[in-house]
């Protein structure tokens, strides 16, 4: 389906992309058996997130992804805000004591985010070395 368009529809077209992306790498990484990744999971707390993924057997969530379109989206922080706050307000679907991540991605670029109780915005829950450049819709 590449190359995705910045005016491209985010449901129809950047959710089934990065679905079938994130479904070979379950795979790949000999997940697809264990995990699966629900989109639009209406039974989540404080908004419904595009992708969560899910451990199958036990129900709980091991990433949140909220998927926009452009790179500016991405570095917006209400949009930031909007993603750290599904893994705020899910917390309890989390492993407990465990961090509770979750991404932000246009496909081109990612941050993500460890959400703990004691992080207070998500500037102080990146993940260390926080973005991640996966190339251009137009070269890659």
């Amino acid at each position: 389906m590449f190359p995705l368009e910045y005016n491209d529809d985010e449901v129809n077209r950047f959710h089934p992309e990065f679905l079938s992306a994130a479904n070979v790498a379950l795979e790949n990484l000999s997940l697809g058996d264990t995990h699966e990744w629900i989109h639009h999971d209406t039974t989540a707390d404080g908004g419904i997130p595009d992708f969560v993924l899910v451990n199958s057997q036990s129900g709980r969530y091991a990433l949140i992804v909220e998927i926009k379109k452009s790179i500016q989206a991405v570095h917006s922080l209400n949009y930031q805000y909007q993603a750290y706050n599904y893994a705020r307000d899910n917390g309890p679907r989390y492993v407990p004591l465990r961090p509770h991540y979750t991404l932000i991605t246009n496909l081109e670029e990612t941050i993500l985010f460890a959400y703990r109780p004691d992080s207070s915005t998500p500037l102080t829950s990146r993940v260390r070395n926080q973005t991640y450049h996966h190339g251009s819709f137009y070269s890659t």
